[in-house]
């Protein structure tokens, strides 16, 4: 059975506080996988979605047995993002266990599937 736990969050974490929300969801999400939690999803948004994968993604080398799913409104999503955040998010991408697309074109839609 999968026992899951889904991200979401804020854009824009402020400076100041990145550190200490870092640092708390890392332990928070390492105490859910001793719980039993195998599966984490996170959306696309850079900030706290993005944090968290890869969160989970440094916990997979001492936790190999749980899985990232990254759940996007679109193939194209990302394209206005810059080149550097392209680049992050292209490593994200290919680590993660699953990338689920609500739609397959860019649209206000996909935005609000309620899926998570």
């Amino acid at each position: 059975m999968k026992n899951t736990c889904c991200f979401t969050g804020h854009r824009a974490i402020p400076f100041n506080d990145r550190g200490k929300i870092h640092t708390l969801t890392e332990l928070y999400v390492e105490f859910l996988i001793k719980k039993g939690v195998d599966t984490f999803i996170a959306g696309g948004a850079v900030g706290y979605d993005l944090m968290c994968a890869l969160i989970v993604l440094s916990m997979k080398e001492k936790y190999p047995g749980i899985r990232l799913e990254i759940i996007l409104p679109s193939p194209d999503y990302g394209k206005f993002f810059s080149e550097k955040t392209k680049r992050l998010y292209g490593k994200v991408f290919r680590k993660a266990d699953n990338i689920i697309y609500i739609s397959n074109s860019y649209t206000k839609k996909a935005f609000s599937c309620g899926i998570c």
